[in-house]
């Protein structure tokens, strides 16, 4: 099954987003190589792989929490609510309702500039 990316696309939510400011070692049309790696990269929902895990889900809403600056705390929750739906084909598993409102209310006040993901030390987009 695919990923229903409709409402990303329709409400402009950002998903994917090459480095700003890292400058890359090495680029042609076909990718950007990092020597030293980069924190900027962030292409979401791009493989076959499913959201597996409750962390998996955690880190997957704090990134888009991040690359959404211009979202209210209602709209992160629609967010958190369309990823979390089982049959948009984010995830791999069933989320009650509680859990859903739960995660979303819980990161939708955290920090945006916190720390979202392990450092890669070299990403090829």
């Amino acid at each position: 099954m695919s990923r229903n990316l409709k409402y990303f696309n329709d409400n402009h939510i950002v998903y994917k987003r090459d480095p700003i400011t890292d400058k890359p070692t090495e680029e042609n049309w076909m990718y950007m190589f990092f020597e030293q790696g980069t924190y900027e990269c962030y292409h979401l929902f791009t493989s076959k792989a499913k959201i597996t895990t409750f962390k998996s889900l955690k880190w997957h809403l704090l990134v888009l929490w991040y690359l959404n600056p211009q979202l209210d705390q209602d709209q992160f929750m629609k967010v958190a609510e369309v990823l979390a739906h089982k049959p948009n084909g984010f995830t791999s598993f069933a989320i009650h309702a509680y859990w859903n409102y739960y995660i979303g209310e819980k990161h939708s006040v955290a920090s945006k500039d916190e720390t979202i993901y392990k450092f890669r030390p070299a990403i090829a987009v």
